[in-house]
């Protein structure tokens, strides 16, 4: 990539998940997954066939053009904040919900964005959060 800015037409999202024998967390992927339920399907697919991994990547290498997800489901958080050693591309966003609950009659559940302003500024951080909680409410 010759450290050029690259415009991607499309994002894979990337997200970890737990082996809870021995606590272990691993990424995996989606590729060419575009509405919910093909989403819900092929995660669930994704998590069935790697549940028992001992390797924090065992697709491979991770495509280029990802997004990342990550969950923390332990906890509700206000404000969360990751370095992550492993991406030396800071620009790459990335994505964390945290525990939901339940408050009156809404379902809430804290969500963080972390995205670097030299590509996305603050607009572009509300789109994301209004079509997020437009589809969140369908």
């Amino acid at each position: 990539m010759d450290e050029q800015l690259v415009e991607w037409q499309e994002l894979v999202p990337t997200f970890t998940n737990f082996n809870q024998e021995i606590d272990l967390f691993y990424s995996l992927w989606l590729e060419e997954s575009t509405d919910y339920k093909s989403v819900d399907l092929e995660f669930k697919k994704l998590i069935k066939k790697y549940a028992n991994t001992t390797d924090i990547a065992p697709m491979g290498l991770v495509p280029p053009n990802v997004v990342n997800i990550s969950s923390i489901p332990w906890l509700h958080f206000e404000h969360f904040s990751s370095q992550s050693g492993a991406n030396k591309n800071n620009l790459t966003p990335m994505i964390t919900t945290g525990k939901y609950e339940k408050v009156g009659s809404q379902l809430l559940m804290s969500v963080n964005i972390k995205v670097h302003h030299a590509t996305v500024d603050g607009y572009h951080v509300a789109l994301f959060f209004e079509i997020l909680q437009r589809e969140m409410n369908r």
